[in-house]
């Protein structure tokens, strides 16, 4: 009778193969990207990737979220400015004459 050989051996021995035959990685890896890269063509992820990358690029971001930072701070600081004018209004209408 033949004695089963526990799963752990296996995947020792796949480990060994995959280690020391490179033809063989290279080939699963040549497989895999080819099939990856025939899945981004297909779907059409590559051309909006080709139409689009440069708005994917760290500096276009920075800057853009520099200009959302300087508006937000922009807009803060119009509404402090119309908060002491209104302030500033209103004492003066109540008589007030100070510095």
């Amino acid at each position: 009778m033949i004695r089963p050989v526990p799963i752990s051996i296996g995947i020792i021995a796949l480990a060994l193969v995959f280690a020391f035959y490179d033809f063989l990685r290279a080939l699963i890896r040549s497989i895999c990207t080819y099939a990856l890269a025939w899945i981004a063509v297909r779907t059409g992820l590559y051309g909006a990737w080709l139409n689009h990358r440069s708005d994917f690029a760290s500096v276009n971001l920075m800057e853009e979220t520099m200009g959302k930072v300087e508006a937000l701070k922009e807009e803060v600081k119009k509404v402090r400015r119309r908060k002491y004018a209104d302030k500033y209004y209103e004492r003066r209408e109540q008589g007030w004459h100070g510095v």
